[in-house]
């Protein structure tokens, strides 16, 4: 990738683990698509009320 990833965060605490295992994944991208020029990564918490635990949306952009 010629640009690191940029991580957008909503409605999520950001951690350092978190980041961490972002980028590792962006890298593991990286290496399987060697034409990739860039990744945007949004984290978003969804507002469905689930009796179970909390749902997570990632999108990841790759233009």
């Amino acid at each position: 990738m010629n640009v690191p990833p940029t991580i957008s965060y909503r409605d999520v605490t950001k951690t350092d683990a978190l980041e961490e295992l972002i980028r590792q994944r962006c890298d593991k991208l990286d290496t399987i698509c060697d034409y990739l020029q860039s990744c945007r990564v949004m984290v978003e918490r969804t507002q469905k009320f689930q009796s179970h635990g909390r749902q997570y949306r990632v999108r990841i952009d790759m233009p």
